[in-house]
């Protein structure tokens, strides 16, 4: 499903991991980070073979993407986990939200 709406592991793996593998939402936040990275590479690649990639925005993107990363691993470290469950699941709403309001 994730894959369906195009957002990647984060959408369904991290709850999954909680509840069926009983993860701490930390790992299991991680573990689904990892996981879309390492599925992404190959992806990216036939994309850009396909001439799907905008070189320009890429590294536009991977400008802000970066420096986004490591603030929020040090955010990750900073809140309590609770916080950061709670945190997470406001993040799936606004997306839920976003999605729903889109045309068509």
């Amino acid at each position: 499903m994730s894959g369906v709406l195009a957002i990647g592991g984060g959408f369904l793996l991290p709850p999954a991991y909680m509840s069926l593998l009983r993860l701490p939402t930390r790992e299991a936040i991680g573990t689904a980070l990892a996981a879309a990275g390492i599925l992404a590479v190959p992806g990216g690649v036939v994309h850009y073979w396909l001439g799907h990639v905008d070189l320009t925005r890429s590294a536009w993107l991977a400008c802000g993407v970066i420096p986004a990363s490591y603030l929020g691993a040090r955010v990750d470290l900073w809140l309590r986990a609770r916080w950061l469950e709670r945190l997470y699941a406001v993040a799936l709403i606004v997306v839920a939200i976003w999605f729903f309001a889109q045309p068509g």
